[in-house]
């Protein structure tokens, strides 16, 4: 039997988790595109454009780790009976990883795209 009252609690904990690091990153926002270019094998090598690569992988990294935390607290809860904040911090931790790992996969292996247009003469 699911103990709603106890998984609802532990899904707000994790939420709020999720909130807080958001609010964390806020200050990111406000982090310009840089305007100097730099080769495109060496985007990671600047400063400036590794913190604006790291800006734009951030968020949307916690985004997708969200519903799998989600469940992992939820299973967690109704699985093994933890408490409601133990589930929480179990999923929260599962979910960070996962999007620790996403932002370094992203900035390690940042690639960049060229838009072709075809000219007619």
């Amino acid at each position: 039997m699911i103990d709603w009252p106890r998984t609802r609690a532990a899904l707000s904990w994790t939420v709020l988790a999720y909130a807080f690091v958001g609010l964390a990153t806020a200050p990111l926002a406000a982090v310009p595109r840089p305007a100097h270019p730099v080769p495109c094998e060496e985007i990671t090598g600047d400063p400036a454009w590794l913190v604006w690569v790291f800006r734009e992988t951030v968020w949307l990294s916690l985004a997708f780790s969200l519903p799998l935390a989600a469940v992992v607290t939820a299973v967690f809860v109704w699985r093994t009976g933890l408490s409601s904040k133990g589930a929480a911090a179990l999923g929260v931790g599962v979910g960070l990883v996962l999007a620790a790992a996403t932002v370094g996969y992203s900035i390690a292996g940042a690639t960049c795209g060229y838009d072709l247009e075809q000219v007619h003469p």
